[in-house]
């Protein structure tokens, strides 16, 4: 019997103009959201729960920014959170504190974070029949920002089923950290092409730490623009990432 292998994914892109300015590197040109009838928006409130689901990939959180990512039944990884790096600061902002609105619609839902020299609306969009979602981020800045994300892969199926021998290392081809397992029977990929990543835990294992990876923008009028949204797995879902919008 021919073995199957599962590969699931989470891909983060940066929004630029419809013709991107130079110097912003793995940004995606903007396209335009198509108007919806049906939409809900409101002040964010931190501590309030909110997903984005597709019928086999789930983003579940909560309206501060924090959430897990699972492809049925595994989860793939918890605690995803934002913090951003203003100029040469090495203070982070983090992103729960600064949360502000949150706009829900059928195919995407957005929380937007506002600070004095930034706004950045993070574009959550979950495919309807493949097993993986994208956050597109519309930057608008004044200052160069760094966008840290950082997380703690887990990729253990649902109670009381368990997997062992789980690592998660960067791959610098791919701009991606993999999550697997021994048996390599499933794989996830978290990451952005415009990504570094910045955790070098050992391949054989899961680091107690949380992993990160940063996307730089450092000239903000390459990405300042309206919105409108990599190998053979990451091209098929830059496919699907698109489908969403006949705009594109």
């Amino acid at each position: 019997m021919k073995k199957r292998f599962a590969k699931f994914i989470l891909f983060l892109f940066i929004i630029t103009p419809a013709i991107p300015a130079p110097g912003q590197e793995g940004a995606v040109p903007a396209f335009k959201f198509e108007p919806c009838s049906i939409q809900l928006s409101r002040q964010a409130q931190p501590l309030t729960y909110f997903d984005k689901v597709g019928r086999k990939f789930a983003i579940l959180g909560f309206e501060g920014g924090s959430f897990e990512a699972w492809a049925y039944p595994l989860k793939l990884f918890r605690n995803f959170e934002f913090s951003f790096l203003i100029g040469s600061s090495t203070t982070p902002v983090q992103g729960r504190d600064i949360v502000r609105f949150i706009d829900v619609t059928p195919a995407r839902t957005t929380l937007t974070y506002a600070y004095q020299s930034f706004t950045v609306k993070a574009h959550y969009i979950a495919a309807v029949d493949e097993p993986g979602a994208f956050i597109l981020l519309e930057i608008d800045s004044t200052e160069p920002l760094t966008i840290v994300c950082s997380f703690l892969p887990v990729l253990q199926p649902m109670w009381p089923a368990g997997l062992g021998g789980q690592y998660a290392y960067w791959d610098d081809e791919l701009k991606a950290y993999l999550i697997s397992e021994p048996a390599r029977g499933n794989h996830g990929f978290i990451g952005s092409p415009a990504a570094l990543g910045i955790s070098y835990t050992p391949a054989h294992m899961l680091s107690d730490s949380p992993n990160q990876f940063t996307i730089a923008v450092e000239k903000p009028g390459a990405v300042k623009g309206n919105p409108g949204g990599c190998q053979t797995n990451v091209q098929k879902a830059c496919r699907f990432a698109g489908s969403f919008y006949p705009g594109r």
